[in-house]
């Protein structure tokens, strides 16, 4: 059996050496949980904040299967931890990740210099009470903040910086997590308004904050895209790491009472996660609305936009998916499962046709003249039998500057904003 651990100080010995600051902030019980199995005389730990978890110890065959539900990333003390890891999650993606020193001296007339870079028509704040809420109903910046237990959690712990251009997020760096004497830095930006500085900019001005109120601002990569920027901050390398990640082997989902065999995730994004699941031999797509790693939900933001959405574009007259049914209680929606491939894949394996720009044009027609754009990213249309389908909900009120022809078909062929996106990704 499973068991969250109160007294900490049990494991601390067994993370000694570990210099990541997402285990102090378990250890230091400032945010997330210790598990282990035998919570008297613990041989063996895990660490799991957000969605970022960490074994150490004695290899434990119940720790690892035990991974909160979910997509998650979780690293191994040692080679032991990553056998079993491999042999209880054998579709796990072993990943490389780059860690970085914790005593960086950074020069701070060069991040001030940045903040010069900010473009005209563009803002820069600190995120407040107004700004939580708008990032969380965010996909984009929803793990800014999506971490602390609540906003008030958030505004006493945490600290955050976002860039506006019209009252709009675009970019900004948060803390992910706090420890005691820091925070982990989250930093994003939207595709479209890639390669301005603004995750320099962001970065630059949350790190400043940090260094004036004597917190360290922690650093960990993803990709090489990030240790670029991180080294553009001034960071020191430290060493690679290798990871996993995994999601926790749900058989299966109830939406209203109806169970639902999971066959495969189709994919995690920060607003949820999207199963292709089965019943009674037919498929189907159940989107998991989700609030990592919070324990209360939103109720009315993210669930209700879906649904609103929809209605929106059903009442336009777009080509989507059916929306069947809603699980309110659950945050859970099912629709009709659209087979093919997406566009941003045939624009990668250079199999697109002239037809699918012309049926996105289409949709346009039909959008622009009721006040409405969609999310135009490749990703978010599959092409079956040759028609072409959104197939995600989300729709906004129109602005020029983000419709078809002046953003979304910058990404629908091989432009260089287009393979950077597939490289970064």
């Amino acid at each position: 059996m499973v068991y969250i651990l109160e007294d900490t100080s049990k494991v601390k010995t067994l993370f000694d050496g570990w210099d990541e600051t997402l285990i102090c902030s378990c250890l230091q019980k400032v945010m997330g949980k210790v598990y282990v199995t035998d919570p008297e005389t613990p041989a063996s730990a895990f660490c799991y904040v957000g969605c970022f978890g960490f074994f150490a110890g004695e290899p434990d065959v119940e720790l690892v299967k035990n991974i909160p539900a979910g997509f998650a990333i979780v690293a191994p003390q040692h080679k032991q931890w990553a056998e079993l890891i491999e042999a209880v999650y054998p579709d796990a993606t072993k990943v490389t990740r780059f860690a970085f020193r914790k005593d960086t001296r950074f020069d701070r007339e060069a991040l001030k210099r940045n903040l010069g870079l900010l473009p005209d028509g563009y803002e820069l704040k600190n995120i407040d009470e107004e700004l939580y809420d708008l990032c969380l109903e965010n996909p984009l910046t929803a793990d800014f903040v999506s971490s602390f237990e609540s906003k008030e959690d958030y505004l006493e712990k945490g600290r955050g910086v976002v860039i506006l251009k019209d009252g709009t997020v675009v970019s900004g760096a948060s803390s992910y997590t706090r420890y005691r004497e820091g925070i982990e830095i989250e930093v994003d930006t939207a595709d479209f308004e890639r390669r301005k500085h603004l995750a320099l900019i962001a970065c630059s001005a949350l790190i400043l904050r940090c260094l004036e109120e004597g917190l360290y601002p922690s650093w960990d990569a993803q990709n090489t895209i990030s240790v670029q920027l991180a080294e553009k901050l001034g960071y020191e390398f430290d060493h690679e790491y290798i990871a996993y990640e995994v999601t926790s082997p749900l058989k299966t989902l109830r939406v209203n009472g109806k169970e639902y065999e999971i066959e495969k995730l189709l994919g995690k994004g920060k607003g949820g996660y999207s199963y292709l699941v089965r019943r009674d031999g037919e498929e189907f797509v159940l989107k998991q609305i989700h609030h990592e790693p919070c324990s209360y939900y939103q109720f009315g933001n993210k669930l209700q936009s879906e649904i609103d959405d929809y209605d929106r574009l059903r009442n336009i007259g777009i080509k989507m998916p059916v929306l069947i049914d809603v699980d309110v209680e659950n945050e859970r929606i099912l629709k009709e499962y659209i087979p093919g491939e997406t566009v941003c894949d045939l624009v990668r394996e250079d199999k697109m046709k002239d037809a699918y720009v012309e049926q996105v044009k289409a949709m346009c027609a039909l959008l622009y003249p009721a006040n409405t754009n969609i999310d135009y990213f490749p990703t978010n249309f599959v092409v079956h039998e040759d028609a072409l389908y959104y197939v995600d909900y989300e729709c906004n009120d129109y602005m020029e500057e983000w419709n078809f022809e002046n953003w979304g078909v910058t990404y629908w062929s091989k432009t260089p904003e287009f393979m950077h996106y597939i490289e970064e990704h």
